[in-house]
């Protein structure tokens, strides 16, 4: 009792690590792959890495996209590896490597929270809201000069966000009268190009003890261009209707979003 610290949960060696990569707003998949393929082999050369479980598409800080994706490290047992070679160590030398070689995206590395399901990891997630309801853009360089100044601070590691409104983006117009004479609503057809363009969760199902979630999506060559929304069914009671036409009236970069996450490890 005397030795315990009783203000925060100290970090322990729990011989796994975690890893995002984060590309710029429009990167592809394809591209994405190559960048996490690169990821992985650093990883892999590290020899304290027993190893690794590489996810595409997805961040465990920045959320779903084909720009993004996550690495899960297993690390050699404690047995196996040197004092210098402990979890710590480790992800702030791949750290170190990944960002004189991996230019062309973010990568980070760290350690997973002592206390599973409060957060992506044991570091400090601050958060930025626009109160003013202003422009987007400028939001943005407040939000890049305020990681700038917290760098700059000698306790501060890195200070590295996934906010970015330069994501290209469609606006689409529904035709409303189009869907009534196929006995569809808007909103059934939102769903559904949910489904097919990003993921939509459906149901869970038990096996081995465990629950797991059960995610639908489109494969990427039913997605890849705009042509592919002429393509798309909706289910209409016991039939498949096609969609109503929905053209895209503009291109757009604004995100409705006007709160944003710093990640910072110490």
């Amino acid at each position: 009792m005397k030795i315990t610290p009783t203000g925060m949960v100290p970090n322990e060696d729990t011989g796994t690590i975690m890893s995002v990569v984060t590309l710029p707003p429009g990167t592809s998949q394809e591209r994405a792959q190559e960048v996490l393929h690169r990821v992985d082999s650093l990883v892999a050369a590290e020899p304290a890495v027993a190893s690794r479980t590489v996810i595409s598409g997805y961040s465990f800080i920045g959320g779903q996209g084909p720009s993004y994706g996550s690495i899960i490290i297993k690390l050699k047992n404690w047995e196996e590896r040197s004092t210098m070679q402990n979890s710590n160590i480790v992800y702030i030398t791949l750290f170190m490597r990944a960002q004189k070689i991996i230019k062309e995206a973010q990568v980070l590395f760290f350690a997973p929270p002592m206390i599973p399901g409060y957060s992506a990891s044991s570091d400090i997630e601050l958060n930025m809201q626009d109160k003013t309801g202003g422009d987007l853009n400028h939001f943005f360089d407040v939000v890049k000069n305020y990681s700038a100044a917290l760098e700059a601070r000698p306790e501060i590691n890195s200070a590295k966000t996934t906010f970015n409104p330069n994501f290209p983006q469609y606006m689409l117009d529904i035709d409303a009268a189009a869907c009534k004479k196929a006995g569809l609503s808007p909103s059934d057809i939102l769903s559904t190009m949910q489904g097919y363009f990003g993921g939509l969760y459906a149901s869970n199902f038990n096996s081995y003890g465990k629950m797991y979630r059960v995610m639908i999506q489109a494969e990427p060559e039913a997605t890849k261009n705009l042509e592919s929304l002429s393509s798309i069914k909706v289910r209409n009671g016991d039939e498949m209707a096609p969609s109503p036409n929905s053209s895209p009236s503009r291109r757009c970069t604004d995100r409705t979003s006007s709160a944003v996450s710093i990640f910072i490890p110490l």
